[in-house]
């Protein structure tokens, strides 16, 4: 009889400890969610040639000489214009 109450013990810690990381991992998505919303609004007050750029450069992780193909612009030019926006 004393193992079922160990076992329902260990049971109820694990219960604790799912708690507590489920927890944290919410509290970490929603600041993910306000970091993205932040983000976005400061893409739409840019020029809009200078947050595709951005957008492709931060959101998305695409190097410079990926996003130069994207537009008739050189590989140098969309650093220039990701630049001038930081």
């Amino acid at each position: 009889m004393g193992s079922t109450a160990l076992e329902r013990a260990a049971v109820a810690c694990r219960w604790r400890v799912g708690h507590v990381a489920a927890a944290a991992e919410i509290e970490s998505d929603l600041e993910a969610a306000e970091l993205v919303a932040a983000v976005e609004r400061a893409l739409a007050e840019l020029p809009p040639r200078r947050a595709v750029v951005c957008r492709l450069r931060l959101i998305d992780g695409l190097s410079y000489a990926q996003i130069a193909p994207t537009g008739s612009a050189s590989a140098r030019r969309p650093w220039r214009r990701n630049s001038r926006a930081a």
